[in-house]
């Protein structure tokens, strides 16, 4: 679907991770980690012996915890395309050597060489890994 002017995200084109429809790997994800959370509070923590290492170890997960959620957080909320997707939009040719865009064929536009497209999300990422 090529992509209009002003509008870099066609319909089937997720912004961030928030938005529907689910992956059936990120819905996965967040059972197993739903799932070793309790386990952690409600079986490992227990079988401590004394009561300082169990308000030690749940406190210390506690925070480690709370770190993920919160990284986890700000990167389902990013916006991973690839960023020249919005320059081209507004640039002219001479702006960018051609030497350091691709053409991506399911996007329909020139991306950085690095930028990968990706199925999942169905967007041309930046920096891909």
């Amino acid at each position: 679907m090529p992509m209009e002017p002003n509008n870099p995200y066609p319909e089937d084109r997720r912004k961030n991770g928030w938005e529907r429809p689910w992956d059936p790997f990120q819905m996965l994800s967040w059972f197993i980690f739903s799932f070793l959370m309790l386990t952690f509070f409600l079986v490992y923590v227990p079988l401590l012996e004394d009561h300082d290492s169990r308000l030690w170890a749940a406190f210390v997960y506690g925070v480690l915890l709370t770190a993920v959620i919160i990284g986890w957080v700000i990167a389902s909320s990013t916006d991973p395309v690839d960023k020249t997707i919005f320059y081209l939009l507004q640039a002219t040719p001479r702006e960018y050597p051609s030497g350091e865009l691709l053409y991506c064929c399911f996007c329909k536009c020139k991306v950085h060489k690095r930028s990968k497209h990706c199925r999942v999300c169905n967007k041309c990422v930046g920096d891909f890994d």
